[in-house]
């Protein structure tokens, strides 16, 4: 143990204990500037005495080998561990702090300190003081306690909090942990796969290069994924998110606002998810937003400026909160998704997706793609599905559904449950679930199926083609030349307007004729009705 100090008070003499050995040291105050003090290899331990104030200069500690305990002054020192594990306090004053080879254990004071742990794997505090603080090689952790301070972790995998203050971090290279905790910090992933969490404050998060995850937490925070599959989270307040090249992520929690930048895409494509707190999961070249377990209000609103080559943004707008998604020109499918609770999806404005799919989830939702052309899924419970004037697929699911083709050529499909389906304008297939529905073709020349349960089908205007199966059903054929088949079990078959062909199939089936030329097949069970109304010839075959 080496211990430096005066012998008295304002005296001419420096006292220096060396493992109980004493040497007195005579010097003129006056013209010392600093003192140094080099270790021998070993496990030493250096240490200011209790009148080393009285000199008021500045040390320099030197460790050498050995794991050595060193401890600096009131004034700026410098201190240099060597190598070993050491243990270096810099107390207060603006000190240089080394660690050198070695794990190291290394604390700065209340005065802006400079530390760098070099090799190994060390420890080291900034304190209160703005503080520089760099890790070095090895698996290092970083804190810089109080104070605004920089805090570079350098190579290997690292560990780095921020504390109070408005920290700048940066991980270097490795897979690193970033915590900005109190204060306006940026934090910098820099290459390799991190963690970056914001924390208190309004902070800026880059994650650098690779796969990265960014949580912004509380503030008004700006992320940035940068290179690789990102996986950003912004936070309960007005965040703005850039997911920059890759396959991306995005976490909008409930009442947040802000902006989605989507970033650049190679030509390969790229994945962009937004999750309003629910969902997990990506798919290759689809741009995602999901909804909650609760009742989610969402609407995507394109704004696209055709004179403007870099404006091609459209909003999402989460229970009347909006988030502005920019640079989406890259990304080839978009899926909208509400999960649980009874959600309203809405498609508002055209989209140049090249398709765009849409699920309500496990609750009662109500589903409008006015603005694309869509595949929209109810799937649970009893949903309300509007598609828009291009051609669209809807698929009800279990449950009571109501589905409405709008414009377009549309594809309807449905599961189960007594539902109503309309085709409305457009050449439209539709087919009904296993209960009793009601079906519509509406304009055009539809192809209508009722599927199992007990249904009632209308071909309305255009030339449709009607089959039951296997339940009875009522088949009206509307205006236009429409082909009707009863299928299975008593069918009644209705032609109205047009030359209509009319097919009892199995069962006792009743065959109405109304104005046109018609044709029936039936066999020997069945009921014709040729219609006294009928201007042409009808044509009787029995099966």
């Amino acid at each position: 143990m080496i211990t430096v100090g005066l012998t008295a008070s304002k005296s001419s003499s420096i006292i220096v204990r060396i493992n109980e050995q004493t040497e007195f040291l005579p010097f003129d105050i006056s013209k010392i500037t600093g003192i140094i003090i080099e270790a021998l290899p070993g496990n030493d331990l250096v240490s200011p005495g209790r009148f080393y104030a009285e000199l008021n200069l500045p040390m320099t500690i030197l460790g050498d080998t050995g794991n050595d305990t060193l401890v600096g002054a009131s004034r700026n020192d410098s201190i240099d561990g060597g190598a070993g594990n050491d243990s270096i306090s810099g107390s207060a004053g603006t000190d240089l702090l080394f660690g050198r080879a070695g794990n190291d254990t290394i604390a700065g004071g209340d005065s802006p300190d400079i530390i760098n742990g070099d090799e190994g794997n060390d420890v080291l505090s900034g304190g209160d003081g703005n503080d520089s603080v760099r890790g070095g090689s090895g698996l290092d952790e970083l804190n810089g306690n109080g104070g605004s301070d920089t805090l570079f972790g350098d190579l290997h995998d690292d560990l780095i909090a921020g504390g109070d203050g408005n920290d700048a971090i940066n991980g270097g290279s490795g897979n690193d942990q970033l915590y900005g905790s109190a204060g306006d910090d940026a934090l910098d992933g820099s290459s390799g796969s991190d963690r970056i969490y914001g924390e208190g404050g309004d902070d800026k998060l880059d994650g650098g290069s690779d796969n990265d995850y960014l949580d912004a937490a509380g503030g008004f925070d700006s992320v940035r994924g940068g290179d690789g599959d990102d996986d950003m989270s912004g936070g309960p307040d007005a965040d703005s998110l850039d997911g920059g090249a890759g396959n991306d992520d995005y976490a909008i929690e409930p009442g947040d606002s802000g902006a989605v930048n989507s970033g650049d895409a190679g030509e390969n494509g790229f994945v962009s998810n937004i999750y309003f707190l629910g969902g997990i999961g990506t798919v290759a070249g689809i741009f995602v937003v999901d909804g909650t377990e609760s009742a989610d209000d969402i609407s995507v609103l394109a704004a696209i400026n055709p004179a403007v080559a870099a404006d091609n943004r459209f909003d999402v707008t989460y229970n009347g909160k909006a988030v502005s998604v920019l640079n989406e020109r890259n990304a080839r499918n978009m899926r909208l998704r509400g999960f649980g609770g009874n959600d309203r999806l809405q498609i508002v404005s055209a989209i140049s997706f090249a398709s765009v799919q849409v699920y309500g989830g496990n609750a009662d939702d109500t589903i409008i793609a006015s603005g694309a052309a869509a595949f929209l899924a109810g799937e649970k419970g009893s949903d309300s599905i509007v598609g828009s004037a291009r051609n669209d697929s809807l698929v009800g699911g279990p449950g009571n559904d109501t589905l409405r083709g709008a414009g377009g050529n549309d594809d309807i499909r449905d599961e189960s449950g007594i539902n109503e389906i309309t085709g409305e304008s457009g050449n439209d297939s539709i087919i009904g679930g296993i209960d009793a529905d009601r079906i519509d073709g509406g304009s055009g020349n539809d192809s209508l199926q009722g599927g199992a349960g007990r249904d009632r089908i209308t071909g309305a205007s255009g030339d449709d083609t009607l089959a039951g199966n296997g339940s009875p059903d009522t088949l009206f054929g509307g205006d236009g030349n429409d082909v009707l088949v009863g299928h299975g079990a008593n069918d009644r078959l209705f032609a109205q307007g047009g030359d209509d062909e009319l097919i009892g199939g199995p069962g006792a089936d009743t065959l109405t004729g109304a104005a046109g030329n018609d044709d029936f097949l039936s066999d020997p069970t069945d009921i014709l009705d040729t219609d006294t109304q009928d201007t042409g010839a009808n044509a009787l075959p029995f099966a």
